[in-house]
C-alpha cells in the first residue's frame, strides 16, 4: 500500500484474511540530486608531444638567461595546444557501506586478479614451450624406432 506522507501508517493490520496481516513501514521517496560543481581541466590525452616540443624549444622556457619569474608563459604555452574544457561533474554520493575495508578489500583483489592473469599467462606459454618440446622428441623417436 503506497499512500501520501499526511497519512499515518498503522503498522501491523488484521486484513481478516486466514492469517494474513498487512505489513506498513514508512519510507522517503524523495530525490535528493547531488550537487554539481563547475570544473576547468586540460584534455591531456589529447596533448601532441612533437607540437609541444617544438613550442617549447623556441619558449622563453628554453633560454636561462630570460627565464620568466612566473608560470604565465607555460600557462601560454599549455593555452595554445590544450585549451581548458569547462563542464559541470555531478558528484555522487558514496554508498553508506562502501568503507575503508571495503576499498582495501577491492583494491586488494584487483592486485591479486592482476597477478593470477599474468601467472597464468606464462604459465600457458611455458606448457606450450613443453609441449612443443615433448613434441619433438616423440616425433624423434618416431623416427629413430623406423630407421
Amino acid at each position: 500500500m503506497i499512500t501520501t506522507e499526511d497519512a499515518a501508517c498503522p503498522g501491523r493490520v488484521d486484513v481478516g484474511v486466514s492469517d494474513h496481516h498487512l505489513q506498513c513501514c514508512e519510507f522517503s521517496v524523495t530525490h535528493v540530486s547531488p550537487p554539481s560543481v563547475p570544473v576547468c581541466s586540460r584534455v591531456w590525452h589529447h596533448l601532441d608531444l612533437e607540437l609541444f616540443r617544438s613550442l617549447l624549444s623556441t619558449s622563453r622556457l628554453c633560454q636561462p638567461d630570460d627565464w620568466p619569474a612566473d608560470d604565465v608563459d607555460m600557462a601560454a604555452l599549455y593555452d595554445r595546444i590544450l585549451p581548458i574544457h569547462h563542464f559541470v561533474c555531478r558528484q555522487r554520493p558514496s554508498d553508506p557501506w562502501f568503507d575503508k575495508d571495503c576499498h582495501a578489500s577491492k583494491h586488494l583483489t584487483g592486485r591479486l586478479e592482476r597477478t593470477y592473469s599474468a601467472a597464468s599467462r606464462r604459465a600457458t606459454a611455458a606448457i606450450k614451450s613443453t609441449s612443443s618440446d615433448a613434441t619433438d622428441a616423440v616425433a624423434k623417436a618416431d623416427i629413430a624406432k623406423e630407421v
